[in-house]
């Protein structure tokens, strides 16, 4: 089965968890990895697409994207700067996914949290964190084992 990888990532969290996704498939089988491209879709039997979550919902060309998808299966991944509190990340996923066709099957979603990194401390400019702690920044390890293990479910098994 064929697939492709297409996102949007503004501060580098969602395209590490694309990065992510593109391991833990066979190479070989994506056939496309980048920015959405139109003219690629038709080449995949799945697409991944990620984006950062913004007002609760995808931003307004990720929209227009998945708007564009005609009989494909699609796997949403994304980041947002915020805890997944009172199932927060799944009303974004079901947010995005009203921007896609009913001709089209959802197979899953998965969001993490997706820091918003701040300029370097004077003091120490070799490190970039928000917050006091560096082990909260996100997505972390523990994030990065859950999108793979997502990615596959979704290729694997759906």
């Amino acid at each position: 089965m064929n697939y492709s990888i297409m996102f949007k990532s503004v501060t580098g969290n969602t395209e590490l968890l694309a990065n992510t996704v593109l391991h833990a498939l066979p190479l070989k089988k994506c056939t496309y990895f980048g920015g959405f491209n139109k003219s690629e879709v038709e080449k995949s039997d799945i697409i991944f697409v990620g984006f950062g979550a913004e007002n609760d919902t995808c931003t307004e060309d990720v929209a227009e994207f998945l708007k564009t998808l005609k009989n494909k299966r699609i796997a949403l991944f994304g980041t947002v700067n915020a805890a997944n509190e009172n199932g927060y990340f799944d009303s974004i996923i079901s947010k995005v996914a009203e921007n896609i066709s009913s001709e089209n099957e959802i197979v899953g979603g998965f969001i993490c949290k997706g820091d918003m990194y701040k300029e370097p401390e004077k003091d120490n400019p070799n490190i970039l964190f928000t917050g006091s702690d560096y082990s909260s920044v996100h997505p972390n390890i523990i994030d990065l084992v859950n999108i793979r293990d997502f990615a596959r479910n979704m290729y694997y098994f759906m």
